[in-house]
């Protein structure tokens, strides 16, 4: 099998970026495209849960001059209200659980339970050791493998699962509306080219972004101690078609705005909202990159790596970025395209990202452990001052 990720490419991938990165600010892209959107707003990419530590310099590089293009930020929901700082474990709830609440018309009914199935909640508690914060997001499941989708800014908190020491971050994936711990599982992939773009991310308060590359891969690996390993998994098939403006959709994710660190754990429940695609944009000229979807329920915290689906049942979009008036209802929700996912990926390693996600990714994975993520978790360090 030839080698998605072959470490002169990462070496080629790494240097070229960082070379174009040093000396603009953290969202320059790299290959001067162009957002098409209606208006400039800012965004926050996580919430965290502890003090912000102090923000360091990245390694210091030498480069030559670039053009300077700036791409029109959106603002990403922040993750999470302080979480505790030990791992959390599942508590038998006395109470009457709270009603999962939905904005679905009964002909989408069937759909949303599809969607409601394959939803999941990530929670990763980092312990008093760890230099990052806790965060709460969502995920879809997208193989009967137990291949979850998620956004990257989620996910690179399992690149520092083990520094100083071994589960230093816990993600518990969980399911069900409230939220209970069900699988563990790793990171099975990361766009080197979001972590390369937005590393200082993981020590800012509010850091900026335009979603751009923001997806990555995790693998359920075993179960809770409260849990088991289904056969199969129950997922949401992709559709790579691009959306249209006035397309019915459905949003759905594990939004925690109005919820404190016990609720999250405790309580924590899915939303599922119909509606319909209000815009799309484009990071170069001509692609569906990005889908607009208004003042949805969804447009709170903690929804980000939530799904967007078509009425057919198959996933169309990654929720990503959300502004943030003061209502839900002011708020514009965004997306992700799967499309945009599969043509980033496929620029980035040359090969589809059906080919990588579907199916066993065990080989792969490994690949990726073994090859990827050593240099990604370094980048991170680097920025902690902890390298």
């Amino acid at each position: 099998m030839a080698k998605l990720f072959q470490p002169s490419t990462i070496l080629a991938i790494i240097t070229g970026t960082l070379f174009f990165l040093a000396g603009f600010f953290l969202f320059t892209e790299i290959d001067e495209p162009i957002l098409a959107t209606t208006a400039e707003s800012e965004i926050d990419l996580v919430e965290v849960v502890e003090e912000t530590k102090e923000e360091l310099p990245s390694l210091p590089i030498e480069i030559p001059p670039f053009p300077e293009e700036e791409p029109t930020p959106v603002e990403i929901p922040e993750e999470i209200e302080p979480a505790p700082t030990e791992t959390p474990v599942s508590i038998p709830i006395e109470e009457v659980a709270p009603e999962t609440p939905t904005f679905i018309p009964k002909d989408l009914e069937v759909v949303n339970k599809q969607i409601q199935a394959a939803l999941v909640n990530i929670l990763c508690t980092a312990t008093p050791l760890s230099p990052i914060n806790s965060i709460s997001g969502s995920g879809i499941i997208i193989d009967p493998s137990g291949t979850i989708l998620t956004n990257a800014h989620i996910a690179q908190h399992l690149l520092l699962k083990d520094y100083p020491v071994e589960d230093s971050v816990v993600c518990t994936i969980r399911i069900g509306s409230p939220a209970t711990d069900a699988y563990i599982a790793d990171l099975a992939y990361i766009s080197p080219l979001w972590v390369l773009e937005n590393k200082e991310a993981i020590s800012q308060t509010k850091p900026k972004g335009t979603g751009k590359d923001d997806f990555a891969l995790l693998t359920i690996t075993g179960a809770t101690e409260f849990s088991s390993l289904p056969e199969t998994f129950p997922f949401l098939p992709i559709t790579f078609d691009d959306a249209t403006i006035g397309g019915t959709v459905i949003s759905a994710g594990y939004p925690a705005s109005f919820l404190g660190a016990d609720a999250i754990r405790r309580n924590l429940v899915q939303i599922s909202a119909a509606g319909t695609v209000q815009d799309i944009f484009t990071f170069n000229q001509t692609t569906v990159d990005v889908l607009s979807l208004g003042g949805v329920p969804l447009a709170q915290q903690g929804a980000s790596g939530g799904a967007v689906v078509r009425s057919d049942g198959s996933l169309i979009g990654l929720v990503v970025t959300s502004s943030l008036e003061e209502s839900t209802q002011e708020r514009d929700l965004r997306a992700i395209s799967t499309g945009h996912i599969a043509r980033s990926f496929t620029g980035q390693h040359g090969t589809s990202f059906a080919s990588y996600a579907f199916g066993d990714i065990q080989p792969e994975y490994e690949e990726f452990t073994e090859t990827v993520l050593p240099t990604l978790r370094d980048l991170l360090l680097a920025v902690l001052g902890k390298l």
